[in-house]
Parts: C-alpha cells; sequence; structure tokens
C-alpha cells in the first residue's frame, strides 16, 4: 500500500473510532447529571431494591416525602433489617427518617444535591435489645440516574464511614458483624410497584461506565430478586398498607 493509502486508512479508522466513542457516550444514561431533591420530590413513592448478593434488606418503600431543601422527612417501610429473620416470616417495619440533602464532592459540579445524609428516629426504631437502626446515621447517595428521571442506583454508607470514597464494596465489622461499607440499592419511583420499570432501569444500570467500574471490583446481582416482595409486605403492614386504594 503507498504511504498516502496508508496514511488516509488510518485517519479514516482512528475517525470511526472517535465517532464510535462519542455516540456511545451521548447515548449513555450516565450523562444524566444527579438531582437527588427532583428525585424525592413530594408525594413521591419509591421503590428500593438491593443489588448485593447477601439477602440483606432486600427491599425497601419510601412514602410521605416531605421536602424542604435543604430538609426531607419521609416515611420508610423496611422489609427484612434484621438478616437473621427470614423475610417469609417476618413482615417488616415502618420508620420515620429525617435527612438534609447534601453533596458528596467538596466541589460539586453544578448546585444540585446529590446525596442526603438520614437518620432513624429514636422513637420509632426501637425494638428489643439492640437494633441496626436506633440513631443511626447513613449517607445516601445518587450515584446513577436514568434518562428519564424516574429511577436510579443509590450508594449507602454509615455515616462514621461517609468520608470512605463513594463505590468501595460492601463489608461487615468482624467485631460487631454490622455493616461497615457500602451497598448499592436501585429506586424507582412509581406506585404501584411498576416491574416494567424497575427491569428497564436495571438494564440502563449494567450498560453504565458507573457499573463497569463497580463490577471490578465488586460482586453485585444479576438481576432483581425482590420484585413484589416488598408490594406484598407493605400491604400488610398497618402504615405501609395506607398507600393502597381500599
Amino acid at each position: 500500500m503507498a504511504p498516502k493509502q496508508t496514511v488516509k486508512a488510518i485517519a479514516l479508522a482512528l475517525l470511526a473510532t472517535i465517532i464510535q466513542s462519542n455516540a456511545e457516550e451521548a447515548s449513555s444514561p450516565q450523562l444524566v447529571q444527579p438531582d437527588i431533591v427532583k428525585f424525592y420530590s413530594n408525594g413521591s413513592v419509591i421503590w428500593s431494591y438491593s443489588l448485593n448478593t447477601d439477602g440483606h434488606n432486600p427491599c425497601k418503600v419510601d412514602f410521605g416525602i416531605d421536602s424542604q431543601p435543604p430538609y426531607i422527612s419521609f416515611k420508610r417501610y423496611s422489609l427484612d433489617w434484621h438478616g437473621r429473620i427470614q423475610p417469609t416470616t417476618f413482615r417488616g417495619k415502618t420508620f420515620s427518617v429525617n435527612g438534609q440533602f447534601t453533596h458528596t464532592s467538596p466541589d460539586p459540579p453544578s448546585d444540585k444535591y446529590d446525596a442526603m445524609n438520614i437518620e432513624y428516629s429514636e422513637d420509632t426504631a426501637k425494638r428489643r435489645g439492640s437494633t441496626e437502626t436506633r440513631g443511626n446515621s447513613f449517607l445516601e447517595a445518587l450515584i446513577f440516574e436514568s434518562e428519564n428521571d424516574n429511577c436510579g442506583v443509590f450508594a449507602v454508607k454509615p455515616l462514621q464511614n461517609a468520608r470512605v470514597a463513594v463505590g468501595t464494596n460492601a463489608g461487615r465489622s468482624s467485631r460487631t458483624g454490622t455493616r461497615t461499607m457500602q451497598t448499592l440499592d436501585l429506586r424507582v419511583k412509581s406506585f404501584p410497584e411498576d416491574t416494567q420499570k424497575a427491569n428497564g432501569c436495571f438494564q440502563q444500570w449494567l450498560r453504565s461506565s458507573t457499573y463497569r467500574d463497580l463490577a471490578r471490583t465488586g460482586r453485585f446481582a444479576s438481576s432483581i430478586a425482590s420484585l413484589r416482595r416488598c408490594n406484598r409486605g407493605c400491604s400488610e403492614n398497618p402504615e405501609c398498607n395506607q398507600l393502597f386504594p381500599e
């Protein structure tokens, strides 16, 4: 091949690569700037599904959202807070949650909040013996948001470990057995529960660059195992079942 033809062929190949790369970035849902205030809007019902593989706390439902930025409060139904209790025999409990919107970065790219510090209220989190919720605080960060703003993936960390960069793996303290590292939830805004929307969002998450980065060092669910489980549990809970029409 002549030198001029060789240079032309290389140039065309490079151009094709750039076009393909730009097309992939343009179509990527990862370009959406996370906005947790918009996600947790007043009156929303948010279904949350664990993306971890340990079976702990498989799903939650957030409702009764009162968002007055930078503050927020809501009710949270949790199907299985204690991993040692089988979900099939435990209907879960509803907690009062108070929080404040925040940024995960000291130099955020915009004025949009992408996280919230939350705390479970003492009066609704009391149980016999020790609990994982009473007075505990967590950082919940929106690390991936779909193009239609109706679903996303949240990284959840106990606040005492919130200084660790978002993106580490889940773990437990060897001394207490309690969670010390990050867990991931897929959260979907809908009522009633929309399994089609949840599965569609999950597929977007699997195609995202954030998932690829986390999957290199951790193991996450390949499907949503807890679909419909929170729906059944919520309908049997005295507070959560008020969401369902008579």
